[in-house]
């Protein structure tokens, strides 16, 4: 459902986690590999997801140091945090824009905001 800007609206009732929204999104991808917009909502999710993850590793970062954990402990801890999430996702968001890009942006508008994307990850 959406409202009358085009954005999403929540259904009342229906809970679904990230993680079922990004396996609907990557089944989407599976099912017809030739479609731009479930790679690159699938990207998007996992771009979004990237960006979660990191903000939660700084948040544990910052709140860690502030209770006076040592910073090799806080090393090692925020390494394992951001490895197991948010690379992850930046990995698959990588993967994801390339594909859009590759079966063809609706415009050369959307592909362009791909590419950016893409470098923004990266770097």
């Amino acid at each position: 459902r959406e409202d009358a800007t085009g954005g999403l609206v929540p259904l009342e009732g229906l809970e679904i986690t990230r993680g079922q929204v990004l396996g609907h999104a990557q089944l989407a991808t599976r099912l017809d590999p030739s479609w731009y917009k479930a790679w690159h909502t699938w990207a998007l999710l996992n771009a979004e997801s990237a960006q979660l993850a990191e903000q939660t590793h700084q948040t544990f970062v910052t709140s860690s140091a502030e209770a006076g954990t040592s910073k090799a402990a806080l090393r090692t801890a925020s390494t394992r945090v951001l490895g197991s999430s948010a690379k992850s996702h930046a990995v698959a968001a990588v993967h994801g824009f390339f594909a859009a890009i590759r079966v063809g942006a609706q415009t050369r508008r959307t592909r362009v905001q791909d590419i950016l994307r893409v470098l923004t990850l990266w770097f």
